[in-house]
């Protein structure tokens, strides 16, 4: 289909730009759709992927970055306001799609679980764990200040604590939420992707040991089938 064919295109140069010109990157952000239709559920999922893709680029790049951190505080501003902005209006897309009053399926026991853990979150030792205060404030109130301060430890250690939360919770629900949404809206893994890409810090996450790591993939998933396959 011809919004996923254009989608890819830009998500597959997105990843191969090169680090340096990451500040240049930006798109035409969508809004949440109240009422979504079939194309709407395939161009959020595809505008999620464009996302990810970007997102992760950059976190990837940052250990090469850090003998430059004015750079990587540009390419976080860029990151921000041109992409992790964009992924909660996706997110209410997603879930608009079973709520509607047309709605075609119930939202599973794992797609709810799923977007609650992002929207919501639930509060460990005092802190916030959903995808506001866990990635865009960490890059915002965290990761840019800390790298226009000069400092790399800090910036190491802000990245690993973005990455620790989509490794185990964001891209995990993901499985999820644009797999059920997907096949909810008559689509196949032809047509749009039912999961996300990782970054490469996800290889060596140990989510079962992770503090507020989502078990939403061992939630009932119904009709939808298993998250992630």
């Amino acid at each position: 289909m011809a919004i996923f064919n254009t989608a890819s295109i830009v998500a597959l140069a997105a990843a191969s730009i090169a680090a340096s010109d990451a500040a240049r990157i930006s798109k035409r952000g969508l809004p949440e759709v109240v009422i979504p239709t079939q194309s709407d559920v395939q161009a959020a999922i595809n505008d999620w992927h464009n996302d990810v893709v970007t997102v992760n680029d950059f976190l990837n790049s940052v250990p090469n970055l850090l003998s430059d951190l004015q750079t990587v505080a540009t390419h976080a501003q860029n990151i921000v306001d041109n992409f992790a902005k964009d992924e909660p209006n996706q997110l209410k897309t997603l879930h608009n799609w079973f709520t509607g009053p047309e709605q075609p399926d119930l939202p599973s026991a794992a797609f709810d679980c799923a977007f609650d853990d992002l929207a919501t979150g639930q509060v460990l030792n005092g802190e916030t764990f959903n995808f506001d205060t866990l990635v865009i404030k960490q890059f915002t109130d965290f990761i840019i200040p800390i790298a226009q301060a000069g400092d790399a430890e800090g910036v190491t250690a802000q990245v690993g604590e973005v990455n620790s939360f989509r490794c185990c919770n964001v891209l995990p629900d993901l499985d999820i939420l644009w797999r059920d949404a997907a096949i909810s809206a008559g689509f196949t893994e032809t047509d749009v992707p039912f999961s996300p890409p990782r970054p490469d810090a996800c290889a060596s996450i140990d989510c079962s040991t992770t503090l507020g790591a989502s078990t939403c993939s061992g939630e009932d998933n119904g009709k939808f089938g298993t998250p992630g396959s």
